[in-house]
């Protein structure tokens, strides 16, 4: 019965690291400059050029990751005619995604780690060694099980999907604003389609690589008994 319930913890527990990991590769300043410097890349409708887009493209997302100095980053930051680039709603809804943040890198850390202590504690022990090959395994599957059902999602309806994720993590409105908005403007649409077709293939990718590593590891157990 232990045996089952650490295999569908840790099955559980992979869905969540793949798409986290994934997230926190695509939550880079290369992927700004990379979507910026697109030819067919949207430009801003209200007068941004590529110069002044870019670190403004920055201060947001350094207001938001664990590294950045936080909101600090928005407070500070000058349109070109020397007036705020963020107003206070801005501001609000950006630190609600840092503090979102600040709660799920940690974890997703936590959960690795304990993985990994669990997958040395097992390594000697006969009855629970194949644990963790098993759970890892059950756990890619799931993960491009979800992936598969997630990305026809939003295929058929990305701003449903933009939608519901919003609602999911953050109360209220607070995370709609006007077209003319500096967020708007920094981070249209497109930037948040490419993010997420993005980290779609990276998590698929990862749940296949573990899924790969998690059958050798399985046949590797069996081989020692």
């Amino acid at each position: 019965m232990l045996k089952k319930l650490l295999i569908l913890l840790i099955t559980l527990v992979i869905p969540f690291l793949l798409v986290v990991a994934a997230i926190r590769i695509v939550a880079n300043p290369w992927f700004i400059q990379f979507e910026y410097n697109r030819p067919d890349f949207p430009p801003d409708p209200y007068g941004f050029t590529l110069e002044q887009r870019t670190p403004l493209g920055f201060a947001g997302l350094y207001s938001v990751v664990p590294e950045g100095a936080g909101m600090i980053e928005l407070e500070q930051a000058k349109l070109p005619n020397g007036e705020p680039a963020f107003q206070a709603r801005e501001i609000k809804h950006m630190l609600d995604v840092r503090v979102l943040m600040g709660k799920v890198f940690p974890l997703a850390l936590i959960s690795a780690a304990l993985l990994i202590v669990l997958a040395i504690v097992f390594r000697k022990n006969t009855h629970f060694r194949d644990v963790m090959p098993q759970g890892l395994g059950a756990g890619s599957i799931l993960t491009l099980v979800l992936l598969i059902g997630l990305i026809a999602y939003v295929l058929l309806n990305f701003d449903s999907f933009f939608l519901t994720f919003h609602r999911l993590f953050f109360e209220g409105d607070t995370f709609m604003f006007r077209f003319d908005d500096t967020l708007i403007r920094l981070y249209p649409e497109q930037l948040w389609s490419d993010a997420a077709i993005l980290i779609g293939v990276l998590t698929g990718a990862m749940a296949v690589g573990v899924l790969v590593a998690s059958r050798w590891w399985v046949k590797k157990v069996k081989s020692e008994k």
